[in-house]
């Protein structure tokens, strides 16, 4: 059970941080609270069905599971909020870049954390103060239990940074987003998406019947994957605020130039005045 812990606790909290950040950008068709409870239980259900029902059925497993993440919340948005496709597929595609990218860090993170407590529990094995196969069983399951909490802690706080940030930035919500201001947008979130698959190849790999995992033969990658997934989702936020800047500065640009036709409206108007009191 507490090997379960990890992974449906994951589902959860994507199911909830997924609702709160698609709302922060799309208009509901229905009552607050109607949206809500349908997104958050049909979200976590079908995370459960997809990846953990039928987890080794696909092939591609990682890439499909993407494909399926993304289609799934896009059907959810198409019946659940108001209609507006380009920005839902930015909303989708980037809420999946960054739960599947920040994933990699709180695996480092669940990794060395585990590592530091398997040194304790070694260590009061050693001293006898764990003597019996009961206690040792029993915090055993407890430590599985805490890894899997506080990891859990430390990937919400990531994501709901990372998403928070986003929301902040992108400050023309209801902007209607051309085609080439969106395949911006979405190109850093793909290229994310491809480095995970990439990273998740990397991770775990199988050698003479046995599954190896790179943290132990690499160490260096308990550093560098964490950078680079930082990276990327530095990416990701630096192309919203860019865009976001783009689309102020083309606003104030054709506000200026607005002004200037009416001033030289005005100008022209002043001149025709004088010319006829003139005459």
């Amino acid at each position: 059970m507490s090997d379960m812990l990890f992974p449906v606790s994951i589902y959860l909290i994507d199911s909830i941080l997924s609702y709160t950040y698609t709302r922060g950008f799309l208009k509901g068709k229905y009552g607050k609270g109607v949206v809500l409870g349908v997104w958050e239980i049909s979200y976590f259900f079908i995370q459960i069905i997809v990846f953990e029902v039928l987890d080794g059925r696909f092939p591609d497993e990682e890439v499909t599971g993407i494909i399926l993440n993304v289609c799934v919340l896009l059907l959810m948005q198409f019946l659940l909020f108001a209609k507006d496709t380009k920005n839902n597929f930015f909303v989708a595609v980037s809420f999946v870049a960054g739960k599947e990218t920040i994933k990699y860090i709180a695996s480092v993170f669940s990794f060395i954390f585990a590592g530091i407590w398997n040194k304790v529990f070694d260590f009061l094995i050693g001293k006898s103060m764990l003597n019996t196969t009961d206690t040792i069983f029993f915090w055993a399951d407890i430590s599985k239990a805490v890894t899997a909490i506080i990891c859990t802690l430390f990937y919400t706080f990531l994501l709901s940074v990372y998403l928070f940030v986003i929301r902040k930035k992108f400050v023309k919500k209801y902007y209607l987003l051309q085609t080439h201001e969106n395949v911006f947008l979405i190109l850093p979130c793909i290229a994310a998406l491809c480095i995970s698959v990439t990273m998740k190849m990397m991770i775990i790999s199988v050698e003479n019947g046995m599954t190896v995992i790179i943290y132990d033969t690499v160490p260096a990658t308990k550093f560098w994957i964490p950078v680079i997934c930082v990276l990327l989702l530095s990416t990701i936020i630096a192309s919203v605020i860019l865009f976001q800047k783009l689309v102020q500065y083309n606003e104030e640009t054709r506000k200026r130039a607005m002004l200037e036709n009416q001033v030289q409206q005005m100008q022209r108007e002043i001149v025709e005045i004088q010319d006829t009191k003139k005459r």
